[in-house]
């Protein structure tokens, strides 16, 4: 009698049949930018008006860093706060220095109060969960080698971009352009998800919009930055992928370093062109 029942299908082997976009050989340009995203999202978030922050010695340098970016940022937050108080207080006939400081003391205090409220009702303006870190990469990288090779159809982008994530993966793990256009369609629908969901302070769409993409592009660029100045630092050069963000998160701290990366050149076309 003829068995109705079907064999169990073989498995597919994740190491010769890449499926999904955001489960990338580690040691891939890809594996870091995940990893590096995914440090910045978890990385602990501190107000510039929530006042300096004491720096011990016996802290990791990572936390030193963060501390001193910190520390300068909220010096630049107050000397701004009491220019603007002393101004305010000069245009209503009262003289700048002793007479007036206790009353420039208080403004500063109270617009110090007041920003910190805001920021810590409205953290969700900054939404490092609106969608996964590998999408995240995806739909970063796709912004700009877009702008680099315009014009370019999407399927094509889509194939040149994944030839960028596959460097340093081997052969056996490369993902196809299929599995980019996935990544950044699962950027842009987790987007507009997330801009649907209600929130405690109204920000219009547009701003949270615009404020997602600018981020998005801008972390990604300085990621590329540091992949791109890697081979050339002391202790970082025998790291690759998902390894290395974390090593230069260990070393100085990755959100440090891509303060310092955000204004230095990245030479996209070359990056491009020496991909392997």
């Amino acid at each position: 009698m003829k068995s109705n029942s079907h064999p169990e299908p073989e498995p597919r082997f994740r190491a010769w049949y890449p499926l999904r976009y955001d489960d990338p050989c580690s040691s891939s340009l890809l594996g870091f930018l995940i990893e590096g995203f995914r440090i910045i999202g978890e990385a602990p978030s501190l107000s510039p008006f929530g006042g300096h922050a004491v720096v011990d010695p016996s802290y990791s340098q990572p936390t030193q860093n963060m501390l001193n970016d910190h520390n300068s940022l909220v010096a630049a937050v107050e000397s701004s706060l009491r220019r603007r108080a002393i101004d305010l207080m000069t245009a209503a006939g009262v003289e700048e220095g002793a007479p007036g400081e206790p009353l420039v003391t208080e403004l500063v205090r109270a617009w110090r109060n007041e920003s910190l409220a805001v920021d810590l009702l409205s953290a969700e303006r900054v939404r490092h969960d609106l969608t996964s870190p590998a999408a995240r990469a995806i739909g970063g990288v796709c912004i700009l080698l877009r702008s680099e090779l315009n014009p370019i159809r999407d399927t094509p982008l889509y194939a040149e971009v994944a030839k960028l994530m596959n460097r340093g993966a081997s052969t056996s793990s490369f993902l196809a352009g299929r599995h980019m256009r996935a990544g950044a369609s699962r950027w842009r629908a987790d987007l507009v998800s997330g801009l649907q969901k209600p929130r405690r302070i109204a920000i219009p769409v547009e701003d949270l919009m615009r404020f997602e993409v600018d981020y998005t592009t801008q972390f990604t660029r300085a990621l590329l930055v540091l992949w791109s100045q890697a081979p050339n630092v002391d202790g970082l050069k025998s790291y690759q992928g998902a390894a290395l963000a974390q090593a230069i998160d260990d070393q100085d701290g990755l959100i440090y370093r891509i303060g310092k990366a955000h204004d230095q050149p990245l030479r996209l076309r070359q990056l491009y062109d020496s991909r392997r």
